[in-house]
């Protein structure tokens, strides 16, 4: 029986570095323009609104003043920029009057599990 030698690579196998997925879902670091740990403990807070809005299949709040929540979500509704101009367009949520409109929303490049 002849042999063959496989001479091409499969695309999900590339080299290190880099995120990839084998499924149609994207990773993005969301800037919420504040501290949101005061927006996290109550009903119809700027947390819930975030979450809600972006319904994300896995996150993370960073729990520090800078507002960053890291997120997985199914990527087919969209990419970064279609994101943050759903998040923006929240406006001032909750009791504390949380401002989205200045939120940015980027692609995330890699994964840090801990």
């Amino acid at each position: 029986m002849a042999g063959v030698t496989r001479v091409n690579g499969f695309g999900n196998y590339l080299t290190t570095g880099g995120l990839r997925s084998t499924a149609q879902l994207k990773a993005y670091v969301i800037d919420a323009g504040g501290d949101l740990r005061g927006e996290d403990d109550a009903a119809e807070e700027a947390v819930e609104a975030l979450i809600r809005e972006v319904s994300p299949l896995m996150y993370d709040i960073v729990n520090d003043a800078n507002g960053k929540v890291h997120v997985i979500v199914d990527g087919h509704h969209g990419d970064a920029t279609v994101l943050q101009a759903r998040i923006r367009h929240l406006g001032t949520v909750g009791g504390n009057d949380y401002d989205f409109s200045g939120a940015t929303v980027t692609l995330g490049a890699n994964i840090v599990v801990s």
